[in-house]
């Protein structure tokens, strides 16, 4: 049986909750916490919490709050900025619980592209970085022209 996009967008967003999902009750985060914290982590030019609702299109109440209780804990430290800009700082003591995450989230990498080659991975790389593009696009007036063969699992 071969899954429609959907189906295969479905499980692996439920696929790579579980994994976070599991990291957060092992560092005794919430997966809304640990989500924040890997972001920063893994992105270090986002250093705000506007940057982490707008390239995560979280919400701003979940952000608001991760980031008040990781910085409660100890795990974050908020710097103000000009006008109403806080920098978050990811601390050293929360460097043991990303390691976690990251090990997580390198394990979930892995089993998904297992039996892929590299020139496979670089491609798909490739495509998301394209599919990023076109959902950034989709915030614009720009007209984006319809991709062939676009209507894959819609009947």
């Amino acid at each position: 049986m071969q899954l429609s996009f959907w189906d295969l967008y479905s499980l692996f967003d439920k696929e790579y909750n579980s994994v976070i999902k599991e990291a957060a009750e092992k560092t005794g985060l919430t997966m809304n916490e640990l989500s924040v914290l890997l972001f920063l982590s893994n992105n270090p030019s986002a250093k705000t919490a506007s940057d982490i609702i707008r390239i995560k299109r979280a919400t701003k109440s979940h952000v608001s709050l991760a980031v008040k209780e990781l910085t409660k804990k100890g795990y974050l430290t908020q710097h103000p900025e000009k006008g109403r800009n806080i920098r978050l700082e990811v601390t050293p003591r929360a460097e043991p619980i990303v390691a976690v995450g990251r090990q997580k989230q390198r394990d979930f990498l892995n089993q998904i592209c297992r039996g892929f080659s590299d020139s496979e991975i670089a491609a798909l790389k490739t495509c998301f970085e394209r599919i990023a593009a076109n959902l950034e696009q989709k915030n614009t007036n720009e007209e984006i022209p319809k991709g062939e063969n676009c209507e894959y699992g819609v009947k």
